[in-house]
């Protein structure tokens, strides 16, 4: 009785059939598909275990709270920025870096986040300003197929090596489009319409 009572306690907390590593696996074949060995990815914990992080103090130690989470947030946006780190954990960030995510980046899987921005629907034609926080190479798409723009008053193209700070793109259409981090994109990543 006490066995049969035990098989069915575990029967209820790990029922056959379910698998409770399944969505850490598809984050990790994320990360290993959509980086290179070289490339940086933010974790809080150490979760992209094949990648180095950008940023290595653990944010959800008790001495984060102790230094200060403006300090350790400002420290990790800082460091996204100087290693140019294209993919992101969401979980576990101080405020405002998490807002610096929310600002540079989209969803890509779950809490896996890639560099890259929703554009607002311009007047076709019209020189928009793009202010860039988070640089390396970006791919204009409308979420399905690459577009090609011109960008800083160089011949149209579908993507670019960007530098932090102010870009003007000149918009083909007038509907909504992606700035996508070039890797993703390449991969295979294609996020649907903006």
């Amino acid at each position: 009785l006490l066995l049969l009572s035990e098989l069915a306690c575990i029967g209820w907390a790990l029922p056959p059939g379910r698998d409770a590593l399944r969505s850490h696996r598809e984050m990790l074949a994320a990360v290993l598909r959509y980086s290179a060995p070289g490339d940086r990815v933010m974790d809080a914990s150490g979760a992209a275990v094949f990648r180095q992080r950008p940023y290595y103090p653990l944010l959800d130690s008790p001495q984060a709270w102790q230094a200060g989470r403006r300090a350790w947030s400002d420290a990790v946006a800082n460091e996204l920025v100087r290693h140019a780190t294209h993919l992101v954990m969401r979980q576990s960030l101080p405020p405002l870096s998490d807002s610096f995510v929310a600002r540079n980046y989209l969803p890509l899987q779950g809490q896996l986040y890639v560099a890259g921005r929703v554009l607002a629907a311009a007047p076709a034609g019209a020189e928009r300003p793009l202010r860039l926080e988070l640089p390396g190479d970006y791919t204009l798409t409308d979420g399905v197929k690459a577009i090609p723009a011109a960008m800083d008053g160089e011949p149209a193209a579908t993507h670019w090596h960007l530098e932090a700070g102010m870009h003007y793109l000149q918009l083909p259409g007038d509907e909504p489009l992606l700035l996508l981090d070039s890797r993703a994109w390449e991969a295979g990543w294609r996020p649907g319409p903006a």
